[in-house]
Order: structure tokens, then sequence, then C-alpha cells
């Protein structure tokens, strides 16, 4: 049952991670530049190792700091376990919410 409460919590995070507001659409093409691509950082066993020990304090700020800072959010650490998997094993819903609504997107869209 506490199971099935934390999980239906996290679904109701995950859904408000998502913005109602509809994105502004330009008409004139923008210089490509202008318009470069921010460079994705690199995960490092340091940056996981703070991710980790962010979900294991249950320290949602630094976890939102270590994923900002590069860390991969699908890092496997004790028992192949990931992030997301370990804060909500420990019942952490406010990290568990950090690692979905911080998480990046990919081309299929968030994670």
């Amino acid at each position: 049952m506490r199971a099935a409460v934390l999980l239906a919590a996290v679904a109701l995070t995950a859904a408000a991670c998502g913005s109602a507001e509809v994105p502004e659409t330009y008409s004139t093409p923008v210089s490509s530049d202008v318009a470069s691509p921010v460079p994705t950082p690199v995960s490092t066993p340091e940056l996981e190792g703070a991710l980790f020990a962010a979900v294991r304090t249950g320290d949602a700020v630094r976890v939102r700091d270590a994923l900002a800072g590069g860390a991969d959010v699908e890092a496997r650490g004790a028992g192949g376990r990931t992030p997301l998997v370990e804060a909500t094993k420990a019942n952490a819903v406010a990290v568990a919410a950090a690692l979905i609504c911080t998480a990046p997107t990919d081309s299929v869209g968030p994670r």
C-alpha cells in the first residue's frame, strides 16, 4: 500500500512538471551563427557519486545541482539501481520529484 501511495505521488508530481504555457513561435528565421546548441555536460564518477549521496540523504536541492552539473540521471549505483529507484525505495518523494522534473529530455520527450 505504501509503495502504491508513493508511486501515485511521484506520478502526480511528474504530471505537474510539464508547463501549460504555449511556447512562443517566431516568424523570422534565426541565423545559425546566433543560435548555437548548448553543449551537454558530461557525467563523471564524481558527479554520479554526488547525485547518489544527495539521493541517500534525501536532499532534493543537491539532486538538482548534481543533475545541472551533468550527472547522469540513468547512472547505476549499488545493485544496478538508478537514482530514481533508490529514491522510491527510500520513500523520498521530494527527491524522486526532483529527479523526474529535472531530468533532461531526449528526442522522444521528457524522461
